[in-house]
Parts: C-alpha cells; structure tokens; sequence
C-alpha cells in the first residue's frame, strides 16, 4: 500500500461539497421550469441551466470514477478507490439518467 494522495477528510469534504447540493439544485430546478411546456425565451435559457446542471454532476460522477479506477490500480488505501468510484459510479448513472429523463420531458413539453 503506498502513501495515500489525499486525507478521508479532505476527500469527503471535496466529495459533499461537490455533490450535496447538485441534487436539490436539480430538484428545484426540474420543479420550477421543466413542467411549464412553453417554448419561450426563459424556458430556453432554463433548458439550458438545468440540463447544464446535470451535466455537471455527471462528468464531476465520471471524473470520480475513473479517479476511483486509477486509485486502485496504484494500490491506494481502500477509502480512497472505494469511496470516490462509489460515489463516481452513482452519480454518473443517477445524473445520465436524469440528463435524458428531463431532455424527453422538455421534448414533451414542445409538441
């Protein structure tokens, strides 16, 4: 096992911090502008937001899994890989999910 790159704390902290408040962002998000169904000026620019969001918590997920990947193939302490491909793996398929659930919702609302 070699010396660990970053502190459980400081990983933690970076992991919350990041991923905490996208959910509710999200939520609040999807509930104020999702279900309007009208194409105008601020439901375009909403679209953008919200799906731009949930981009983000996707390729932060991503980037945590192949952190998480690349961790245990350097034989890091077991909190390390398991604790950021965890949290990567969730956060890439919950926020991939979301991304194409919200995006036919959107399209829904067009027609």
């Amino acid at each position: 096992m070699n010396e660990p790159w970053i502190s459980q704390e400081t990983l933690g902290l970076l992991i919350m911090a990041i991923f905490i408040p996208l959910g509710p962002l999200v939520a609040t998000l999807g509930w104020l502008f999702v279900q309007k169904g009208k194409a105008n000026k601020l439901t375009k620019k909403a679209k953008k937001l919200t799906l731009g969001v949930i981009a983000f918590g996707f390729v932060m997920g991503f980037i945590f899994l192949v952190f998480g990947v690349i961790a245990y193939f350097f034989e890091q302490p077991r909190w390390i890989w398991l604790r950021s491909g965890f949290y990567g793996l969730d956060c890439a398929m919950l926020f991939g999910g979301v991304y194409w659930l919200i995006l036919k919702i959107y399209r829904d609302g067009e027609l």
